[in-house]
């Protein structure tokens, strides 16, 4: 499994390069891409992506520290996780909403409302309309779900402010693109779409 997920990626490096020119030159100044999805389970990801919702780097860590001490390390058991208090969940630096969505998920996963060991079989479309029905969960964090938590590796997120800005000084323009233009721009990269999210992300970083 694990050797067939690196070919994949290393297949989808290969067609960008093939494809076209500017995302070959990111990919040589980047490497290979660093996307490992199934490193983690999908709850613990899933969980983790609203822990760090609006926040830096460094403080989305020094929470996650906090509240796995108290949860358990990944990956996470969502029946567990219903056995912390509210309070509790609070003290390792979650805010009241953060601590409600996340006791939310294990919820919809103990009852089966969301069998997160069964995702992959559905298309990003349903699991996007599955996930948001849950609070917490918006059109973005699900994209974001479905590149780091399920490895779905066409996930194209206009939502994402980092991939417009890598639009943006990719293709060398003077503003974020219109929603048309970044539609069309990432038509090139299908079906890797994820991929080339990843190298964009890195040449904003980098800018």
């Amino acid at each position: 499994m694990l050797l067939t997920e690196r070919r994949k990626i290393k297949r989808g490096e290969d067609l960008l390069s093939q494809c076209d020119p500017q995302m070959a030159k990111l990919i040589e100044r980047f490497g290979r891409c660093k996307l490992r999805p199934w490193q983690s389970d999908p709850f613990s990801s899933l969980i983790t992506s609203i822990i760090s919702q609006q926040l830096s780097v460094k403080a989305a860590s020094t929470i996650c520290q906090r509240f796995f001490q108290v949860a358990g390390s990944p990956p996470l058991s969502a029946t567990r996780l219903l056995e912390i208090p509210h309070q509790e969940l609070r003290a390792c630096g979650l805010s009241n909403a953060k601590s409600s969505y996340c006791l939310g998920i294990a919820e919809a996963a103990v009852s089966g409302r969301v069998n997160f060991s069964g995702l992959h079989q559905f298309e990003p479309e349903q699991i996007v309309a599955q996930l948001t029905e849950l609070k917490g969960i918006g059109q973005w964090t699900a994209e974001m779900f479905l590149i780091f938590g399920l490895g779905y590796q066409d996930i194209w997120s206009y939502g994402d402010l980092g991939l417009k800005k890598g639009v943006m000084i990719l293709q060398g323009l003077d503003e974020f693109p219109s929603e048309q233009v970044f539609i069309s721009a990432g038509e090139k990269w299908r079906p890797y779409r994820s991929i080339a999210s990843w190298y964009l992300w890195r040449l904003v970083e980098s800018a």
